[in-house]
């Protein structure tokens, strides 16, 4: 598990940066939180784990779903 300075510090060295972030809902669960087009939306699904939701969260980043 990265601490948040190395996820930032390797956000740099490859040049892109975390688009969102994840949130832990009442019941336990992670939801993303992300912007697209510049407005802050949230992601309709709900991930069990924390990795579980970062893992979209990046892709959505990489594929330029979210900006």
């Amino acid at each position: 598990m990265l601490t948040v300075a190395q996820v930032f510090e390797l956000a740099e060295r490859v040049g892109r940066r975390p688009v969102g972030n994840v949130r832990k809902v009442k019941n336990g669960a992670y939801r993303l939180r992300f912007h697209r087009h510049g407005e802050m939306r949230t992601h309709p699904e709900v991930f069990r784990t924390r990795a579980d939701a970062e893992r979209p969260l990046w892709k959505m980043g990489m594929d330029g779903r979210a900006d």
